[in-house]
């Protein structure tokens, strides 16, 4: 596959070339919940700048449970109104899936490279947690009948799907 253009959102937006696709062996997100693994992560290059900026596209965000509502409820709980008065009129690089500056790029690349004693991707693993699952589940029905706060009771229903 030859050059792809990728049009960020934004008006001062630059429209980005990448020239090649490269797959990450392990990405790990330093958050407050602990580490974060991303495995097998297949990523757009864009050869022309050295410290490569890493964005991460909507699938792989929806995949690791982004959602827009989501967020905008979050921030609506925290505060009805938010002034971005003061706000420089760029700011690149700020946006929350643009989290990771990467170094210079090795053109030795190799997708194979070191997976002889890679760990195992988690996707292939046997569904058994079925009966952990069911008494999680009647343990936060015993909280929510307890009293716990519905808000409370909703996070941990969350957390089981």
């Amino acid at each position: 596959m030859g050059p792809m253009e990728l049009r960020p959102y934004g008006a001062d937006s630059q429209v980005i070339t990448v020239t090649k696709q490269v797959r990450l062996g392990s990405l790990e997100f330093k958050t407050a919940c602990g580490p974060l693994m991303l495995r097998g992560l297949r990523v757009w290059v864009d050869e022309t700048v050295a410290p490569v900026e890493l964005t991460l596209g909507l699938p792989v965000m929806q995949k690791l449970g982004y959602n827009e509502q989501t967020l905008l409820e979050n921030a609506r709980r925290q505060q009805a109104v938010s002034d971005f008065g003061d706000q420089p009129i760029t700011t690149p690089g700020v946006a929350m899936h643009r989290t990771l500056r990467m170094g210079e790029l090795s053109e030795g690349i190799d997708d194979d490279e070191g997976m002889a004693c890679a760990t195992p991707e988690l996707g292939n693993a046997p569904d058994d947690d079925g009966p952990v699952r069911i008494v999680l589940e009647a343990k936060v029905a015993e909280a929510a009948t307890a009293g716990m706060p519905a808000a409370a009771v909703e996070q941990l229903r969350d957390l089981l799907r």
